[in-house]
């Protein structure tokens, strides 16, 4: 599994925070994650992806009514999708 290189998980509904340990996956070149109701902010782990192969990580934007989201750096998301 650590070699994959597209994770899609959008709109699955899922909840909590993105789990550090996503960013052992080194060989990802596309992850979509928008479509969720995850809080939080994106680990470090999974932003240094972003470094190496990662050319494509979507998430959701920060919600400020749903608090559901993230506040999306320049250097840890490549787009972030409007939830409002």
């Amino acid at each position: 599994m650590w070699n994959m290189t597209r994770l899609q998980m959008k709109n699955n509904l899922f909840t909590g925070t993105i789990p550090r340990h996503y960013g052992r996956l080194d060989e990802l070149e596309q992850w979509t994650l928008e479509g969720n109701k995850l809080t939080g902010e994106v680990p470090l782990e999974v932003c240094d992806l972003l470094k190496e192969k990662l050319g494509q990580f979507v998430v959701d934007c920060f919600n400020q009514r749903t608090g559901i989201g993230f506040e999306c750096e320049p250097h840890c998301c490549s787009l972030c999708r409007d939830v409002s």
